[in-house]
């Protein structure tokens, strides 16, 4: 059965429909820091020196130090009993109502949850 479609015609040079035809100039990279308390900075730079001698890519070493800095933010404005960094019952609860955090407020998908509680297992 023949094509409607004739082979010869010559083809046709196919546009871009996007007005965004040009490529950006700005370079990406990624969102500001969170900002985070004053008594919490030290303390994530120790985890920042761990990881780098952590046997981690780049990439893990960012995306850690990104999940830590932003569970820390989280709790410096938490209303949290008793001290996580210190006592472990207190950090069990503040990880869970973080895990609760990101599923209903945060709306994250599951995949950022587990990364996220990952980092802050590696904490």
């Amino acid at each position: 059965m023949a094509s409607e479609n004739a082979l010869n015609q010559p083809r046709q040079r196919r546009r871009s429909t996007s007005e965004n035809t040009r490529p950006s100039l700005a370079r990406h990279r990624g969102a500001a820091g969170t900002p985070l308390a004053p008594s919490l900075v030290g303390l994530l730079e120790e985890y920042r020196a761990e990881l780098d001698r952590a046997p981690l890519s780049p990439e893990s070493r960012r995306t850690y130090l990104s999940k830590v800095r932003q569970f820390l933010t989280w709790l410096g404005a938490a209303a949290v009993e008793g001290d996580p960094l210190i006592d472990a019952a207190a950090r069990d609860w503040a990880v869970r109502d973080y895990r609760s955090h990101l599923q209903a407020v945060a709306k994250a998908a599951p995949a950022t949850v587990n990364g996220a509680l990952a980092a802050i297992d590696d904490f």
